[in-house]
């Protein structure tokens, strides 16, 4: 079944070695005109996403400051503006897998205003964060890059060093 809340494909039995399954689905790819010309986002008030747009009651207020601080540096006014915003603020941070993982919201404000280094956790529960603060619908994904590829066994290897997460 499809679960519309998560966009998840569900097998209410689960996977088993050979399962297969296949989908149809279409790209919708709107141009970056197309997103800036968005002017808010109440034309999407109909879909259920006030749980995208929740964050923790202990929440640091400084979290809320800083987004507005980098949407204002930005001069960015529409929501696509503000999402390149928050992304091209991040840009700047380093990428570095040997940072202990996080552990709370704290370790988020330090990544943001002390370490500016972390891996894709960081980056993007940061992201999400952020956005959120500004009113803007954000979740963490979490998948697996493709790993890889055995000729002899014509199969990809996949393990921890593959898992991966960004945000939507």
């Amino acid at each position: 079944r499809y679960d519309p809340e998560t966009s998840a494909i569900v097998y209410p039995n689960g996977s088993f070695k050979g399962f297969s399954y296949s989908a149809v689905s279409v790209a919708v790819v709107p141009t970056p005109a197309e997103l800036d010309a968005i002017p808010s986002l109440q034309v999407f008030q109909n879909l259920n996403w006030t749980h995208y747009v929740q964050l923790p009651d202990n929440m640091p207020p400084q979290i809320q400051q800083i987004a507005n601080q980098i949407v204002a540096a930005a001069g960015a006014t529409t929501p696509y503006d503000k999402i390149l915003a928050i992304q091209d603020y991040l840009k700047d941070f380093t990428y570095d897998t040997h940072v202990k993982p996080p552990t709370g919201v704290n370790d988020l404000l330090y990544f943001l205003t002390k370490s500016h280094r972390g891996y894709c956790e960081q980056f993007a529960g940061t992201m999400a964060v952020l956005l959120r603060a500004l009113g803007i619908p954000a979740r963490v994904a979490v998948g697996f890059t493709p790993g890889t590829y055995n000729s002899g066994t014509k199969s990809y290897q996949v393990t921890t060093q593959n898992a991966h997460s960004w945000v939507e």
